[in-house]
């Protein structure tokens, strides 16, 4: 959180899910969250970030099974 913190990032949602009803793609989903950057260019410095891949490949790799980008929107 601090490394998101640092660029403006946050969870606006969290969900565990326990039931899809429908899917593009053969891939189970058990959790949905969408993160918030103040602008395009502070993402990609986000997830370019060494500190934020070391998290990542600590923490999160080894826990997830798979990873489905629903969507990305950038507002006015």
């Amino acid at each position: 959180m601090p490394i998101l913190e640092e660029y403006g990032g946050r969870f606006d949602y969290d969900f565990k899910i326990s039931e899809v009803l429908k899917k593009c793609c053969d891939v189970e989903i058990n959790r949905v969250f969408m993160i918030v950057f103040p602008s395009k260019q502070h993402s990609i410095e986000f997830f370019a970030d060494p500190r934020y891949k070391e998290v990542r490949k600590q923490y999160f790799e080894n826990s997830v099974g798979s990873v489905t980008q629903i969507a990305e929107f950038e507002g006015e």
